[in-house]
């Protein structure tokens, strides 16, 4: 997989885009619908998953609320494609892992900046995908990029998005008095760069769930 095709996944993730993911092979759909979840720390995905899409739930990817399926190649003329009415990513493994397209249905979507992201990133997919176009790279060389891939991820979303809260927040010193002063108070730090994607972002129910409560005032009932 290229970095950028890495990226419009975690992006459209981030922003609760459901993503169909097709292959002919069970543990690369297993792979990816759990794999691509663990680069959202330190969000969490809160909406429907399902590694291996039966049959009879096909149905499933017509739902308006976000999801992470896989189904097999076998499958997928049951979809009825014209009633997934939310927006969608279709990411289909032509190879395993090694030839990925991806389709964008109901538009296009945004992708951080985060200071050069990609650029940090990039080494770490040529040197994953060097081995799988020649030499066999080590299992432990590839856990070892992969773990680099995740750590920077997860560095980009807790500086970018995250610690632009001032640190008697973050600290938990203060807390703000609902979770709208949270959104506006991290729009108004952020790079312009990233105020498209991140206008996006604070409206999910992921970004919802991770600051309510531990930088907010829990509201009583």
């Amino acid at each position: 997989m290229k970095v950028l095709d890495f990226m419009r996944i975690v992006s459209a993730l981030l922003l609760e885009t459901s993503i169909i993911f097709i292959s002919d092979n069970l543990p690369t759909l297993s792979a990816a619908v759990i794999g691509i979840q663990s680069f959202l720390e330190p969000f969490e995905w809160c909406h429907t998953s399902i590694p291996a899409l039966p049959q009879d739930l096909l149905e499933i990817t017509g739902a308006p609320t976000p999801f992470i399926v896989g189904i097999l190649r076998s499958q997928e003329q049951s979809i009825e494609w014209s009633e997934i009415t939310n927006q969608c990513l279709l990411v289909d493994f032509k190879d395993d892992m090694n030839q990925v397209e991806i389709t964008e249905s109901g538009g296009s979507f945004n992708q951080p900046y985060f200071h050069s992201l990609v650029d940090y990133l990039a080494p770490c997919f040529d040197q994953i995908n060097t081995g799988r176009n020649s030499e066999p790279v080590e299992i432990e060389t590839i856990s070892k990029h992969i773990n680099r891939i995740a750590m920077l991820l997860k560095y980009s979303l807790k500086v970018f998005i995250i610690n632009l809260l001032p640190i008697d927040i973050l600290t938990q010193k203060v807390k703000l008095a609902s979770v709208e002063d949270v959104k506006q108070l991290i729009l108004s730090r952020c790079d312009e760069y990233d105020r498209v994607f991140l206008q996006q972002l604070v409206e999910t129910q992921m970004f919802t769930y991770f600051v309510d409560g531990k930088y907010t005032l829990k509201q009583e009932d």
